[in-house]
């Protein structure tokens, strides 16, 4: 997500413009879906952790929104993607509260799930704020190595477990293991 400040008529509030950056893949397997984003929470806190204001954006995601904040002065900004619902919280304490349900491999068809936090900043005319997305769910990928099989031998994967997946993740705090 990234966010710039342009000054307004009042002196003491600026205009922010958010956008998501889904960032860029150099694996050689990338999956098609793999910046897919289908809906997106924004919540900004003030410096005290009281909510300042939010936004849940689906359909053409990739469109900035904007918002008009006190220049000058600290925010947080939250952001939840591909979660298919909207969070809407009072408070920044609350975000340690958010758990992501996952059900593998169902979650894919609607984007991977990843969140974004900047921690407190100060927010001036101007300014740009740049949120990098992190991922909540690992990508898996099998290699074989076939190096030593004839070039007409077919290998048929019939299946493949993974065990030990969590069912769900804690988004702004540690997780551990139950």
């Amino acid at each position: 997500v990234i966010a710039g400040c342009s000054k307004e008529e009042n002196a003491d509030r600026c205009r922010v413009s958010v956008s998501i950056d889904t960032g860029t893949y150099t694996c050689k397997s990338i999956d098609p879906e793999e910046s897919k984003v289908t809906d997106i929470s924004i919540m900004v806190f003030d410096e005290y952790g009281r909510a300042e204001a939010t936004a849940w954006l689906t359909g053409n995601t990739s469109r900035p929104y904007s918002m008009t904040l006190t220049s000058g002065r600290k925010y947080r900004f939250v952001a939840c993607v591909n979660f298919g619902y909207r969070i809407n919280l009072d408070h920044a304490s609350a975000l340690t509260g958010i758990k992501y349900h996952m059900a593998y491999p169902d979650e894919y068809r609607n984007g991977i799930p990843m969140y974004a936090d900047t921690g407190y900043i100060l927010v001036k005319d101007a300014c740009q704020v740049h949120m990098k997305l992190t991922r909540l769910m690992s990508k898996i990928s099998i290699r074989m190595d076939r190096s030593r099989l004839s070039k007409d031998v077919e290998m048929i994967v019939a299946g493949i477990r993974i065990g030990n997946c969590p069912k769900h993740t804690s988004v702004f705090k540690d997780n551990a293991v139950n």
